[in-house]
């Protein structure tokens, strides 16, 4: 009886190692191990996440199912189940940017119209903030200002 025992548990216990797919991700030029990669079999809600060290370990629920390995700067890539050995190594992705150019704020200009005189402001005890403003009347010498600094 204790034979028959023995017997099934060593033909089922390498049904659940290889049940597991576990490795480790690696840089493919530098072969430094990358933490944080996200790891996770499309269409299920089975997934994970590569340690510190690179490593991961994952369940996939049929013997063979595409597992999607992506990180931030590298090329997403799927790989069957039944493929993956102990390492996983993925390809930097190279992204080239259009130039920019920086240019310096446009300077602006300022004249004076007329002097703000507080003794003829006008307020009221409000518990909201307010905006104080004051009508100027428009004068022909106005127009001059605006169109010089319109030229500039």
């Amino acid at each position: 009886m204790k034979n028959v025992i023995i017997q099934i548990l060593i033909l089922i216990i390498p049904l659940f190692y290889f049940a597991q797919v576990k490795g480790i991700v690696l840089d493919s030029i530098s072969k430094e191990k990358l933490p944080y990669v996200n790891i996770w079999i499309p269409n299920t809600d089975k997934g994970t996440t590569s340690n510190e060290d690179g490593t991961f370990l994952i369940k996939p629920t049929d013997s063979v199912q595409t597992i999607v390995f992506s990180a931030i700067g590298y090329q997403t890539k799927r790989i069957n189940s039944g493929k993956i050995k102990n390492i996983v190594l993925l390809n930097s992705l190279t992204t080239e940017l259009e130039e920019i150019e920086l240019r310096a704020k446009k300077e602006t200009k300022e004249k004076r119209i007329e002097t703000f005189k507080k003794s003829k402001m006008y307020s009221s005890w409000a518990t909201s903030p307010s905006i104080v403003a004051k009508l100027f009347k428009y004068k022909k010498s106005m127009k001059t200002i605006n169109e010089s600094l319109k030229k500039k």
